[in-house]
């Protein structure tokens, strides 16, 4: 149809979408699909300058969505951004959350599919197709070799909602005229479920065994394109803590359990902290998971609605992160900081880049949703019901979950500081200790040191020593320091580390001194007692404790090594 060609004919350059390089992309560039009012070409340059009203590069209307193309008896969604004229930039309209978009749709304006993009001229290859877009149209007028400076680009960068429309670059200077059409080159229809792998343990005779009763575990699940802990308590109650799950960029460590994306390994994020989870379930007999605490509202934490992943079954959401996660295994009671009912706006008195207007509703469309769909309880946490919040599920046990503070504030409401703060996302997570006997592990989310004003350090005085200090902000630079190391004196740190620049060599240095340091990933080399692996604590009755690391680059969960065991102070 119109909208959805199977095969451009042409040079023979572009015929295969995953070899083609082209010699000249001023002249051809990199058209994978477009449609213009219902034609098979890109606009000229007066139709771009009727779409560009105004005087900024982002003056459009732009809305996100998807086509659905019938072909060959196979229905397919294609997703992209249309482009409409608005009659100047300080009306215009950005609308991230993608909508159905019919024939009328289509011919209104410019519709620029997620089709990808190459990251340079030497590329050979496409890159994040269904993530983004950028589209080159030919040279103006006749003379290409003369000016290949003058082309119109058209981009878009929709992995985390839109976050530009499309610059025009050109010349004027020159006084040339209008533009060639663009030669367009195989287009690349992406289906959304492709994308999602399915992958099993498989357990060897040195993988870790599942969790037993009596036992609790601590598990940091390593994908390293987010933050995901998961516990077990010792009556089979089960809890996640955080699901992060974020895209490609330079300042990552490598993803795990494989980086590239032909490996059967590969996998997206949320699969790879279900088969883990499910795995360690084993003997819980349950489906499903008891908690989620979402500890703060930042991708890494909850998930970032990239356009290239699926849909919810009602489109009204992107699945990713935690909401990726109850698509394989339901959550019976979901908390986090605010709760139901509260609208971003709640969030005005932040800085503009620290959370994400749709990170957040995505988040909370997807738990309402489940509410009203399956029964889930979703609930703010609550310092009055700290002691039942997160109550064991499944017998009597001397295990618990209690919350010491979120929002700059104690369980009980008294302020962590007397002066001002920056009302920023980290210094507002919320924070926990896990117990069993007398064990402890203070669980800081990215409520670190580096949020000033003494925050951590007063949350610590009230926590006092710890056996495990899971690190806070993945142990980054100004996260942890030889203040709150004294208060907490923890035998073992643990770290959520995914970043080039962590952990850092300070932060750890503090930690250090009271006992051993591990870290999923690490990025800057600082010598640590181990690192690279998922890592799990293992917690007996009587207080001792063991520390495993365990294979990541597979899913067998085999052990690498084994530390302990520790004793309580």
């Amino acid at each position: 149809d119109a909208y959805a060609a199977a095969e451009v004919t042409g040079d023979d350059r572009f015929t295969d979408v995953g070899t083609f390089q082209s010699t000249n992309p001023t002249i051809h560039g990199d058209l994978a699909f477009w449609a213009s009012k219902g034609q098979m070409r890109l606009p000229h340059s007066s139709e771009l300058k009727d779409l560009r009203a105004g005087t900024e590069e982002t003056n459009a209307n732009l809305q996100a969505g998807y086509y659905i193309s019938e072909r060959n008896g196979n229905t397919q969604k294609i997703y992209g951004v249309l482009i409409t004229s608005s009659p100047s930039w300080e009306t215009s309209t950005r609308e991230g959350t993608a909508i159905e978009l019919t024939d009328a749709d289509m011919e209104a304006g410019l519709f620029l599919p997620k089709a990808g993009r190459r990251p340079n001229n030497s590329a050979t290859s496409i890159k994040h197709f269904n993530g983004q877009g950028a589209y080159w149209s030919s040279t103006f007028g006749s003379n290409a070799e003369g000016f290949t400076d003058c082309v119109t680009v058209l981009g878009f960068n929709a992995s985390n909602g839109i976050v530009y429309g499309y610059t025009e670059k050109w010349k004027e200077s020159f006084g040339i005229g209008d533009t060639q059409c663009g030669n367009m080159i195989r287009p690349v229809l992406y289906n959304p479920s492709d994308e999602v792998k399915s992958p099993k343990a498989v357990p060897t005779a040195n993988s870790l065994r599942p969790w037993r009763e009596g036992e609790m575990d601590i598990h940091l699940i390593n994908s390293a394109r987010g933050e995901c802990n998961f516990v077990i308590m010792p009556d089979g109650t089960s809890i996640i803590v955080d699901a992060g799950e974020i895209g490609e960029n330079d300042e990552l460590v490598p993803r795990k359990p494989s980086n590239d994306s032909s490996d059967p390994l590969f996998a997206r994020v949320y699969k790879v902290h279900t088969t883990y989870m499910k795995y360690f379930l084993q003997n819980t007999r349950h489906n499903y998971i008891d908690y989620a605490l979402a500890t703060h509202y930042h991708t890494d934490h909850i998930g970032a609605p990239k356009t290239n992943y699926k849909m919810s079954s009602d489109d009204s959401y992107i699945v990713c992160g935690l909401s990726a996660i109850y698509e394989d295994i339901p959550i019976k009671t979901l908390v986090d900081r605010k709760g139901p009912g509260v609208g971003f706006n709640d969030f005005a008195h932040y800085s503009e880049d620290d959370i994400h207007e749709d990170t957040y509703n995505n988040y909370t469309t997807f738990a309402q949703k489940m509410v009203t769909r399956d029964g889930m309880e979703w609930q703010a946490i609550s310092g009055a019901n700290r002691n039942n919040q997160f109550a064991p599920k499944y017998g009597t046990t001397e295990a618990s979950f209690k919350v010491i503070g979120y929002d700059y504030k104690y369980w009980n409401g008294s302020s962590f500081t007397t002066g001002n703060t920056d009302n920023r996302e980290n210094g507002s997570s919320i924070t926990m200790l896990l117990s069993y006997g007398d064990f402890n592990c203070y669980f800081g989310a990215d409520c670190g040191a580096q949020c000033g004003y003494n925050i951590m350090t007063n949350i610590c005085s009230s926590v006092g020593k710890v056996e495990v200090l899971k690190a806070p902000h993945h142990m980054a630079e100004s996260a942890f320091s030889n203040t709150q190391a004294v208060i907490l004196q923890p035998k073992v740190t643990v770290a959520s580390s995914f970043g080039i620049n962590t952990p850092n060599d300070a932060c750890v240095a503090a930690a250090d001194a009271y006992g051993d340091v591990f870290a999923t990933n690490n990025g800057t080399g600082v010598s640590l007692k181990d690192s690279g692996g998922h890592f799990c604590v293992r917690v007996q009755g009587d207080g001792t404790f063991m520390v495993f690391k365990l294979k990541d680059t597979d899913y067998s969960y085999e052990v690498l090594a084994s530390y302990g065991p520790y004793s309580c102070h």
